[in-house]
């Protein structure tokens, strides 16, 4: 072979290595697409252009953010320092006042630019649920793996993390191993794989955790970890919130308690164990709502709320002892599953009464409650599941009002003893008397 030959011959394989290069080391990336405007700057992925031309709009020119310019007039690619402007050919035209009637126009263009691409294994890991997450809500978690080198990426692990208060329902792609989930495998140039997997949560957590791959590439062994993305896990809630009329009392007069429970779950049933409400025994129990049971130390109830479903829970009382106390609701619920306790406190104020000295009985008492009627015999004229958001404040008179209370002493007045015990002790002793004279009379007939 002649010595020029072989020059020609290395020339072009300098030049093919030095494209194969390029082709493997970077990739044409859209930066603007669009119709551009003449004379003036527009960006496109943080770069700016510019297109200018000649007098008669003929022949055009893109100025490069290099310094260069790639200038072009018919439909068609052009490059230069590694950008591409490519012309459809089309331009638009608009009238602009302003400028004296001169014709503007928007050339139809898409510029790119060869950006470096490090070629290895790419992993994603892409997230699907409904907001809010509650526990026992599916999340669907997909990982993506990519081998986007020219070489095969073997020996590949692919990790990832479950933790305890989650556990995996089903999975596609990869296996589960309790306290994680994993893929071994192999994947040519150009090959992606899929590992998809549900898991639920037991209680209420945050599950932030990424992915991780190990692989082999060229004998190096390289390491890559995902994206991740925090996803808040709660217990669904049991709403629950007091009204209290007055918390500050004098003895003798009365105070209306409420208690108003709502299940926000949208999909399940909740069940109350117990709802406890501790009543100090400076108050006496008068009338309490429906389903409320009276106990030693106040009122309990147990019922279960369907979904959305609001419940009221109420009483009303008298003061018939001075000094300061506190109402304590406790609630224990179960939702899918899981136990929780709900504690509210009200403080109340109740103030010495100098004209009560003893015993307060309380008689014709009129209250008016949104929407509750209670009269002096303390029967309802409505029923309390007709009344709304009877724990609104905003929505509840306050306006009760109790005529003053019927006092009585320490020492009671003795009852009259009622009329059919007289009759009846009467009857006894006219048996008594019959008795004695038959058996006098007996003892008179023997004697003769």
């Amino acid at each position: 072979m002649r010595p020029r030959y072989a020059l020609k011959l290395s020339l072009i394989a300098i030049i093919l290595l030095n494209l194969t290069v390029i082709c493997h080391a970077a990739e044409l990336v859209s930066i603007y697409e669009g119709s551009a405007p003449y004379g003036i700057n527009f960006t496109g992925e943080g770069y700016t252009f510019m297109i200018s031309g000649n007098s008669n709009m003929e022949n055009f020119i893109v100025n490069l953010p290099t310094g260069s310019t790639i200038p072009f007039k018919d439909a068609g690619c052009y490059t230069k320092d590694y950008f591409m402007v490519c012309y459809n050919g089309s331009r638009e035209f608009e009238w602009v006042n302003l400028t004296l009637d001169k014709e503007y126009w928007n050339a139809s263009i898409n510029i790119s630019k060869y950006v470096e691409v490090e070629r290895k294994l790419v992993i994603t890991k892409s997230y699907d649920y409904k907001e809010p997450v509650l526990i026992q809500d599916p999340i669907s978690i997909t990982i993506k793996l990519y081998n986007n080198a020219s070489a095969p990426a073997k020996g590949i692990i692919l990790k990832d993390s479950i933790p305890a208060a989650l556990h995996v329902t089903e999975a596609a792609g990869c296996e589960d191993f309790g306290t994680n989930i994993r893929w071994f495998g192999t994947l040519n140039s150009g090959e992606s794989h899929f590992c998809t997997y549900t898991v639920e949560a037991t209680t209420d957590t945050e599950y932030d955790i990424a992915a991780e791959v190990e692989y082999i590439m060229e004998d190096i062994t390289q390491t890559l970890t995902s994206t991740s993305k925090s996803i808040n896990i709660s217990i669904p809630l049991l709403e629950a919130s007091s009204f209290i009329t007055n918390n500050t009392l004098t003895v003798g007069e009365i105070i209306f308690y409420s208690i108003n429970l709502t299940n926000v779950d949208e999909e399940v049933e909740l069940m109350i164990n117990k709802l406890k409400i501790n009543i100090p025994d400076k108050i006496k129990i008068l009338k309490s709502g429906p389903r409320l049971k009276e106990e030693r130390y106040g009122l309990t109830l147990r019922d279960s709320l369907d979904k959305n479903e609001s419940i009221d829970a109420w009483f009303l009382g008298g003061v018939i002892k001075s000094g300061n106390d506190t109402i304590i609701t406790t609630i224990d619920y179960t939702v899918r599953g899981v136990f929780t306790q709900i504690t509210l406190e009200d403080n109340i104020s109740l103030d010495y009464n100098s004209n009560i000295e003893a015993n307060v009985s309380f008689d014709n008492i009129s209250i008016n409650i949104s929407g509750i009627n209670i009269t002096d015999n303390l029967s309802l004229d409505s029923n309390i599941s007709e009344i709304d958001n009877l724990s609104g404040q905003s929505n509840i008179s306050e306006n009760i009002t109790a005529p003053a209370p019927i006092i009585t002493r320490a020492t009671p007045e003795k009852e009259p003893i009622p009329y059919i015990v007289v009759i009846g002790i009467v009857i006894i002793l006219l048996i008594i008397v019959g008795i004695i004279m038959v058996i006098k009379k007996r003892k008179r007939e023997e004697f003769y």
